[in-house]
């Protein structure tokens, strides 16, 4: 892929003032922030000014003092700007982030602001590492063949094994969400042994299809075991219970028709947080206990 060289931009000087918002909890989206501060931006100096008047209307005779009131009335209006200029800092974090990548490859970590984490800059801080550490991990599989599992077409896994250990390393510089559960088809033993092998395989492959169906672009899933694939989603928890429940609704709804046979499907399924760090062996194991 061929790089352009971006010219670095000067630092802005800002107040942490996106931080100092998440710590109250108030308001809790960004938009929010931005229009508070924006409001408070107009609000303050010309509030400052007319209390001035109320309580010293004679005040105002003097140049001196009325100049001083309209200094004053400035100096908020700037200290404001700066207060939005501190807001609208992640977006500035992010542009560093994507320049530097794109003039050499290097992925700097981009620093979460402490508190509420629905906050859509801090969303757009998680999704924008994710994407990077994901590409980058693409970039490395890409140039190897990608094991596959010969029967569902999916990753298997030792490659999934290989990509969670990549994400593990990653998300201790680079700081995301992520769950990884488990899809297990427990009936699948019973589906064999009733209707054969090749029936079984069919409901296994449909049961990878619908899965693969419903992904995301940053969502990815694998052949675990025998009868259970691996789905790992950019997502906390409530999101994953969310989409896992929907998914496993949509599957069990189905009543597959394979020749003449008509096959009801069941599944058990768990979840679990990615964490930064943990050996991929302590993964695995929390995973089956879920």
């Amino acid at each position: 892929m061929q790089r352009q060289t971006i010219a670095p931009s000067l630092p802005f000087p800002t107040l942490p003032i996106h931080a100092w918002l998440n710590r109250i909890g108030f308001p809790r989206s960004y938009t929010g922030k931005f229009f508070l501060v924006a409001f408070l931006a107009n609000a303050l100096p010309l509030l400052a000014v007319g209390v001035y008047v109320a309580l010293y209307p004679a005040g105002l005779a003097s140049n001196i003092t009325f100049l001083l009131v309209l200094v004053g009335a400035v100096l908020g209006g700037l200290l404001a700007s700066f207060a939005l200029g501190g807001l609208l800092q992640p977006i500035y974090q992010a542009n560093h982030t994507l320049k530097a990548y794109l003039d050499g490859g290097v992925v700097p970590a981009i620093p979460l602001s402490s508190g509420a984490a629905d906050d859509e800059a801090n969303a757009l801080t998680q999704n924008l590492n994710y994407a990077l550490a994901m590409f980058e991990a693409h970039q490395h599989q890409s140039q190897r063949d990608t094991p596959r599992d010969f029967l569902t077409g999916l990753l298997n896994r030792r490659a999934a094994q290989e990509r969670l250990t990549h994400i593990t390393h990653t998300m201790q510089a680079q700081p995301f969400e992520m769950c990884i559960g488990l899809f297990d088809l427990h009936t699948l033993k019973d589906i064999n042994e009733r209707y054969g092998y090749l029936v079984g395989d069919q409901v296994l492959w449909r049961v990878a299809r619908t899965i693969t169906y419903h992904l995301r672009g940053t969502d990815w899933v694998a052949r675990w075991g025998g009868h259970e694939l691996l789905l790992a989603i950019q997502a906390d928890a409530e999101g994953t219970a969310h989409a896992f429940k929907r998914l496993q609704q949509e599957i069990e709804g189905t009543i597959l028709e394979i020749g003449e046979h008509a096959i009801p499907i069941t599944l058990k399924v768990g979840y679990t947080l990615i964490r930064a760090g943990e050996p991929l062996e302590e993964m695995a194991a929390r995973l089956e206990r879920v």
